[in-house]
């Protein structure tokens, strides 16, 4: 991507579904490396839409990430097999650890004769502690269409509740302030998609409808 010309970050706006910034990109000839430049500041002075702001500024984030090597699986199966291989290498590490392994005696309320039935039933309890771990985990990564949207700072609230259009600013904190939440459902580990972006925002308009009016910045986010 540092290498790209004009002509090829427009093409990968169109591919990535953000067609509208072609114009804008192209006026202001924003090269591959021009757009890793930017920061958070460059892309609202430069995307008009919140909702397209959000979206670039986390496909930037991605970018960047993976060519540091900490791409992060993208679906719930990639998740749960990287989170699988997690909780098995935990559990090899507790039996290298444990003092069976070593050859160390271990107390146990089992009779001797019964030593071998009672290291297993120990055995089993791990399992299950890691199988329990992985549901948690996994539970954490799941998005629902029905999100709930959480409880914002005292100013913002107030803003809602008086049904006064947030001026650019204001815009920006809530987008923000969305994000970290979303974050927050994910683990910190997943960037949400555009479909989750919409989602969100579509919750926001429902609790409330009038920033979907002309002026507000929020209509037609999605």
């Amino acid at each position: 991507m540092e290498t790209w010309s004009v002509e090829q970050v427009c093409s990968w706006l169109v591919e990535k579904n953000l067609g509208e910034l072609v114009q804008r990109f192209q006026e202001e000839e924003v090269s591959g490396a021009a757009l890793l430049a930017l920061n958070d500041r460059m892309v609202q002075q430069l995307v008009k839409k919140i909702g397209h702001q959000a979206v670039l500024m986390d496909l930037i984030k991605k970018y960047k990430q993976n060519t540091q090597g900490l791409k992060s699986p993208e679906n719930p199966k990639e998740a749960a097999l990287v989170m699988q291989t997690e909780a098995a290498r935990d559990y090899r590490d507790e039996e290298t650890s444990s003092p069976v392994s070593h050859g160390e005696q271990m107390p146990s309320f089992y009779p001797s004769e019964n030593l071998e039935d009672g290291l297993i039933d120990q055995r089993v309890l791990k399992q299950r502690r890691n199988v329990k771990h992985l549901l948690a985990r996994s539970k954490a990564l799941q998005w629902t269409k029905s999100y709930v949207l959480p409880e914002f700072p005292y100013d913002v609230k107030c803003m809602l509740a008086e049904q006064k259009c947030p001026d650019h600013s204001m815009r920006i904190r809530i987008i923000e302030f969305l994000q970290a939440d979303m974050t927050k459902y994910l683990e910190g580990s997943l960037y949400p998609s555009t479909q989750q972006y919409n989602d969100v925002v579509n919750a926001l308009l429902q609790a409330h409808p009038f920033l979907d009016e002309d002026g507000c910045g929020f209509a037609g986010v999605q």
